[in-house]
């Protein structure tokens, strides 16, 4: 029974994992039901593996702080609140295992996850576009912002990311951004196949901070094994720039590559460059209102967000909705979170520093600290070795 409830532990995290990346199958499940039901598995994996549980100052305090950041920012009933602390508790509950090799098993089931889903989504996602495959029906995201996706179970498609792979989850880009986290977590460990399935699958993202993070990722680690050298400088530079003239030369511009990618990085005299759109409509107008506004310790909220998504029609991503819907006392405690949390519990502090830029990096574009997948990489990859 209790090899049973370990293992029904290790996929019940996996399973909150896919659902904070918006996996399709999770679209219609409530967050508190979901939480919930993790949240009862963790407690009976604690009831029942005690030995494996270690109870700390530093582990409750990142408990704590964690738990103040995500509450700060609810200001609905307690229904509203339910949500996230059931969504959260499950991530809690691994800050306070004390064996190594269950947090290297779990970050192994996450990673042998990606590297063997995302092959066969790919091709399938390939195949597509030549060959008029069967699906199961059409699909919508009950947020009612995206478009309709045709459901091939093993991938969706829509016809607003077109030749963009996004396997089973609702934007490329929350794909790409998961996958450099998981490859850090993983030390660009290159000998290992799963490394390089799940980077070359990323590629056919076609996000833009997704290439960032994997490149600035992949530097990182490369100065922590100090293997920073100019030979390696020159070479990257000289694949950059010929990668560069390829797209923007081949059938004179006119390729995905340089379409989705390379020309969001021209300058542009209002975006700084034309790929920093991550808010549209009448965002930034509201935004400079609350930056002068009380509502800019506590957020104006979810409910409320949601409400003038709907009725001004504007929305977006990255640091400013965050701070935004959640508050600066929100924001302030969630980096605090992670810092405290790697400083205190982390094996190798370089790399955990490292790691906390990273995240930082993409939270300018993709602000979602609470995500399960965003904890979850960052607590396993810093609680294994770096080496």
């Amino acid at each position: 029974m209790y090899k049973y409830i370990y293992i029904l532990y290790k996929y019940s995290l996996l399973l909150l994992f896919l659902a904070s990346m918006h996996s399709w199958f999770t679209w219609n499940v409530k967050n508190h039901y979901l939480g919930f039901f993790v949240s009862l598995i963790s407690i009976i994996f604690i009831v029942l593996h005690k030995n494996l549980i270690i109870i700390s100052r530093k582990r409750l305090t990142a408990c704590l702080l964690f738990s103040i950041a995500v509450m700060i920012g609810l200001k609905e009933n307690i229904n509203a609140y339910l949500g996230p602390i059931f969504i959260l508790f499950p991530s809690l509950i691994v800050f306070l295992i004390k064996e190594e090799t269950i947090l290297f098993n779990i970050l192994n089931l996450i990673t042998n996850f990606f590297a063997i889903l995302l092959p066969f989504s790919l091709i399938g996602f390939l195949v597509s576009f030549f060959i008029d495959l069967p699906s199961f029906g059409y699909i919508e995201h009950p947020s009612g912002v995206y478009s309709t996706y045709t459901n091939y179970l093993l991938f969706i498609k829509s016809s607003f990311y077109n030749f963009r792979f996004s396997s089973i989850f609702l934007e490329p880009g929350h794909l790409g951004m998961i996958c450099s986290y998981i490859l850090f977590a993983n030390k660009f460990n290159f000998k290992d196949w799963r490394v390089i399935v799940i980077l070359i699958c990323s590629l056919f993202t076609l996000s833009l901070a997704a290439y960032v993070l994997i490149l600035i990722g992949y530097l990182f680690m490369l100065f922590i094994w100090g293997r920073i050298t100019i030979s390696k400088i020159i070479i990257s530079s000289i694949l950059i720039g010929g990668g560069y003239l390829f797209a923007t030369s081949y059938n004179n511009g006119n390729n995905y590559v340089n379409e989705m990618v390379i020309s969001r990085l021209q300058y542009d005299e209002e975006k700084g460059i034309t790929g920093n759109n991550r808010v549209y409509g009448s965002f930034e107008d509201h935004f400079e209102f609350f930056i002068k506004s009380r509502d800019l310790w506590l957020g104006i909220g979810s409910h409320e967000y949601r409400e003038l998504m709907d009725t001004e029609r504007f929305g977006g991503a990255g640091w400013k909705v965050f701070l935004l819907v959640n508050g600066l006392f929100a924001t302030v405690f969630i980096f605090l979170a992670y810092l405290y949390l790697g400083n205190n519990l982390a094996f190798d502090k370089k790399y955990m520093y490292l790691f906390l830029l990273l995240l930082s990096l993409s939270f300018l574009q993709r602000g979602y600290p609470f995500w399960t997948s965003w904890i979850l990489t960052y607590y396993l990859g810093i609680k294994t070795s770096a080496k």
